[in-house]
């Protein structure tokens, strides 16, 4: 293996596996506490408009058993928006090794008549908003529903669930400058109604099993073919 090869593979290990550290999952399981999440509602025309708020600043009650599990939030909706929990400053920022990941957190609402399935997760950042349906609305209290959606472009679509299907450029631009993580909080009517969030986590893809001794190996052999031959 000549020098330059060897030297190509030792830095593609280091930057595969120093990209590896800094992917981390951000979670909110709200054990003790509310983790600074917020409640914001929406205008209304026709679905939620996420680009303008009509409330904001409402906190969400911390209650401490009955989670999913453990402790969780709750809110009692406030106003006639669309009423949706805003994650804090944790899951803002740079969150582009999130892309291929994947989105989970859980709901619950009291019931009620169903009003429809607005968007349960909205991703905002870059100057533009994407949304997704996870599927059908939670589970009444106490039980719980789980959510998973994968951060691929086939599951989120631009600024309504009628807008066209994100490209992978777009999910990978708004994911690299998150500014707001929405999830849903609305489902019924008359206006009054209870829901709960819990166990929220933005995740990255993980490199496969078996990876780590692969990089290894292929670290010794670059460190190998970067020392200097012994002249004597």
């Amino acid at each position: 293996m000549n020098h330059a090869t060897s030297a190509s593979i030792a830095a593609l290990v280091v930057a595969i596996t120093s990209g590896a550290a800094t992917a981390a999952t951000v979670s909110s399981d709200f054990t003790l506490g509310r983790e600074g999440w917020s409640v914001t509602t929406f205008t209304d025309n026709g679905e939620p408009n996420f680009l303008v708020p009509q409330s904001t600043g409402f906190l969400p009650t911390f209650v401490a058993l009955g989670g999913d599990p453990g402790g969780f939030m709750q809110i009692s909706d406030p106003d006639d928006g669309w009423t949706y929990f805003i994650s804090p400053d944790t899951y803002h920022g740079n969150q582009s090794d999130k892309l291929g990941g994947t989105l989970g957190f859980s709901l619950q609402h009291s019931g009620g008549t169903l009003i429809g399935n607005p968007p349960h997760a909205v991703l905002k950042g870059g100057g533009r908003v994407l949304v997704a349906d996870a599927g059908e609305p939670p589970a009444l209290m106490p039980n719980w529903t789980r959510y998973n959606i994968s951060m691929t472009a086939g599951n989120w679509r631009v600024g309504t669930l009628t807008g066209a299907l994100a490209t992978e450029a777009e999910l990978a631009l708004t994911l690299g400058a998150l500014d707001g993580l929405f999830l849903v909080a609305e489902f019924v009517t008359p206006v009054i109604e209870t829901n709960g969030l819990d166990s929220v986590s933005l995740t990255a893809v993980p490199l496969p099993a078996g990876i780590w001794g692969m990089l290894g190996a292929l670290s010794l052999l670059g460190m190998r073919g970067t020392r200097r031959p012994n002249r004597n």
